[in-house]
Order: structure tokens, then C-alpha cells, then sequence
């Protein structure tokens, strides 16, 4: 016994535009976390600004990591 799925032309059009806009958040999250690594760092004021300024560069750093698993983790499951 046999399922096919049958999908008609409005169902992949929609599945369609939502990979679309999935790829489309994924670029612009990709964007803004190489702007922040790339962006001259000021000099900072006081030893908790330097303090935050790391923090702040770890975590860009393990999100960038964490964003890039992921988009393995999706590209494996196509391929």
C-alpha cells in the first residue's frame, strides 16, 4: 500500500515563498553578525568597558558558531 502526496501549484508556490523568507532572515542575521565582528572596535573608557566589549565579542563570536551549525545541520538533511 502506497501513499503519494499530491501537492498542488498554490501549495508549492507558499512553500516556496517561505524558504524564501527563511533564507532572506538567515542572510540578514548573517549580515548584521559580520558587521559586528568587522567593525572597529573605540577605545575603551573604563576597565568595565572593556569588560562589556568582551562579553559582547564572545557572544557575537558563539553566535555566528551556533548559526553556522545550524545551517550545516540544515544543509545535511537536503543532501
Amino acid at each position: 500500500m502506497s501513499t503519494t502526496t499530491i501537492y498542488t501549484l498554490e501549495e508549492i508556490a507558499r512553500q516556496k515563498a517561505e524558504v524564501r523568507r527563511e533564507l532572506r532572515q538567515s542572510r540578514q542575521r548573517m549580515q548584521q553578525a559580520a558587521h559586528e565582528l568587522l567593525t572597529p572596535l573605540k577605545p575603551a573608557a573604563s576597565r568595565g568597558g572593556m569588560a562589556m566589549r568582551a562579553i559582547k565579542t564572545g557572544a557575537s563570536l558563539l553566535q555566528g558558531v551556533l548559526l553556522g551549525w545550524r545551517l550545516m545541520r540544515r544543509l545535511r538533511r537536503m543532501f
